[in-house]
C-alpha cells in the first residue's frame, strides 16, 4: 500500500480536478494551488486515501474509492459505501472531526490522512486546509484535539484493514518480541552478533540501527519506524 507523506507532484490526477486532466471530485482549492488545483482544501487530502487503496489492489486500476462533498459528514458516507471505520487508527486511514452538531444542513469538519501510528496512539498525518496550505504534516496524540470547536469522531480506514495493523516504532528502551525479531533481522544482515540479540533495545542495538538506516539512504535517527521496518523486514 502507497502512503503519501510528501506533497503530490504536478499534476498527480489524485488531487487534480476531472477538467484538468485529474480525477478528483472535490472543490477547487482555495487559495488555488498551481500543480494540484483540489489543494488548498482539506477534503482533497482524500486522494491520498484513494491512491493508497487502489495501489493496494491486485489488479490496479483508476477510479474514485471516495470522493465525499464535506468533511464532516465523510464518516457517515464512508459508513455508507461499507468501509471500515473505527475509533482505532491505522496508517492510510483518514481521521475525521466534525465542527458543532452534525445535520442535513451542516457537514462542516476536517479530516486528514493517517501516514503513520506509532504504538501509543500517536498520529503522523499529511493534512491541506481551506484557504490555508496545501499541504502540511502534523502529528496527533489521542484524543486527536485538532482546534477550538472541532470534536474527533473517527476514522476511515482502508478496505480490507483493521486497527490491528499498526506499525510499532521500536526505540531504544524498549523490551520483548517486537525487538528480538528486529535484533534477529539486524543480526542476519551483519548489523549485530548473535549473542547480542536479547529483546533488549540498548545502546548496542541503537547503533546497529543507525548503521543500517545509513547503509540503506534512512534517516539516521535509532528509531526502526515503518520506513526502516520496510527495508529490514522486505
Amino acid at each position: 500500500m502507497f502512503i503519501q507523506r510528501e506533497k503530490p507532484s504536478k499534476g498527480d490526477v489524485w488531487f487534480t480536478g476531472t477538467e484538468s486532466g485529474g480525477i478528483s471530485t472535490c472543490i477547487k482549492g482555495q487559495p488555488t494551488d498551481p500543480n494540484c488545483d483540489r489543494l488548498a482544501n482539506c477534503v482533497s487530502i482524500v486522494g491520498a486515501y484513494n491512491k493508497a487503496a487502489c495501489s493496494n489492489l491486485t489488479k490496479p486500476k483508476w477510479g474514485p474509492i471516495l470522493w465525499p462533498p464535506n468533511a464532516g459528514g465523510i464518516l457517515t458516507y464512508a459508513q455508507e459505501l461499507g468501509l471500515p471505520t473505527s475509533t482505532q487508527p491505522a496508517p492510510g486511514a483518514l481521521i475525521v472531526w466534525k465542527k458543532g452538531e452534525l445535520t442535513l444542513k451542516n457537514k462542516n469538519g476536517h479530516v486528514a490522512f493517517v501516514t503513520d501510528v506509532e504504538a501509543d496512539g500517536t498520529i503522523h498525518t499529511a493534512e491541506s486546509e481551506w484557504q490555508g496550505r496545501a499541504w502540511v504534516n502534523r502529528t496527533y496524540k489521542p484524543p486527536y484535539a485538532y482546534a477550538a470547536g472541532y470534536t474527533f469522531i473517527g476514522f476511515v480506514l482502508q478496505p480490507g484493514t483493521t486497527p490491528a495493523q499498526v506499525i510499532k516504532y521500536i526505540r531504544e528502551g524498549d523490551k520483548g518480541a517486537a525487538v528480538e525479531l528486529m535484533q534477529s533481522r539486524l543480526a542476519g544482515k551483519g548489523f549485530m552478533r548473535k549473542t547480542e540479540v536479547d529483546g533488549d533495545f540498548g545502546r548496542i542495538t541503537k547503533g546497529a540501527v543507525c548503521c543500517f538506516q545509513l547503509e540503506n539512504g534512512l534517516v539516521v535517527d535509532g528509531v526502526c519506524g515503518p520506513l526502516t521496518q520496510a527495508k529490514l523486514y522486505g
